[in-house]
Order: structure tokens, then C-alpha cells, then sequence
């Protein structure tokens, strides 16, 4: 449906089909008028919407296009081994989680430092071990 117009014959003929097929279905002819309108209507829709999806899809695929020259501008990071890239990111979600020791903690940890036991602290920065393999 490219060209809808009021007074055009082809969009006349649509319309009375479209009227002939409602009023086979039981409709008065009022109601059949309204319903051909409606569903001359919604074919109009659909086809303004393919319409812009389709020149939508290109405009993307030429945009696409012209930022291939623009890929050698890329900055490519370095790789970091699998462990310490792992040690950083537990390192940072230590960090971003931790809420303030309480009162309580603080004590519990000295009177735990003054005996035999002491707790060991996983420093998240630390390799864990020194062969840290590098990723792939």
C-alpha cells in the first residue's frame, strides 16, 4: 500500500472489498464501513512500520560500514596473568563491600592477636602463588 489516497480507485476497490467481506460476516453496512476504514487503518501501520524498519536496518548497515576504517584506532590493553586478574577483581569487590569494623569485632581481633592464634588476612593484591600462569 504505497500509495493511499482518499479519492484513488485502487484504494476505493480495497475499501468496498474489505466492506463486501465484513458485511458477509453478518455486519450492517454502517458498521462494515467503519470496520473497513479501521483495517485500511491498521494495513496502512503495518506498512509505515516495515517501511521504517527496513530503512532503519540499512542506515544501521551503512553506519556500520563506515566505521571500519576507524578499527586500527582500537587501544588494545595488555593482558593481565589469570591470577592477579582474579586477585583484583575479588580485590575489588572486597573493597566495594566492607562495610566499617564494629567495636566489638575490633576487640575480638586484638584479644585474638595477643594469644597464639592469629588470623591469617588474605591480601586480595597478592599473587597467590609466584608460577601465576598468564591467561590465553
Amino acid at each position: 500500500m504505497a500509495n493511499v489516497r482518499a479519492g484513488d480507485s485502487q484504494t476505493l476497490r480495497y475499501l468496498q472489498g474489505l466492506r463486501t467481506h465484513f458485511n458477509a460476516q453478518g455486519a450492517d453496512s454502517v458498521t462494515a464501513a467503519r470496520k473497513a476504514l479501521g483495517a485500511l487503518y491498521g494495513t496502512v501501520l503495518q506498512d509505515a512500520a516495515m517501511l521504517a524498519f527496513v530503512e532503519t536496518f540499512w542506515v544501521m548497515g551503512v553506519l556500520f560500514l563506515l566505521m571500519i576504517p576507524f578499527l586500527p584506532l582500537l587501544q588494545y590493553a595488555e593482558r593481565v596473568p589469570c591470577q592477579e586478574a582474579a586477585a583484583n577483581a575479588v580485590a575489588a569487590l572486597f573493597l566495594s563491600n566492607t562495610p566499617e569494623p564494629w567495636p566489638d569485632v575490633l576487640e575480638r581481633d586484638a584479644q585474638v592477636e595477643d594469644g597464639d592464634l592469629v588470623p591469617q588476612r588474605l591480601n586480595p593484591l597478592k599473587p597467590l602463588s609466584p608460577r601465576a600462569k598468564p591467561c590465553l
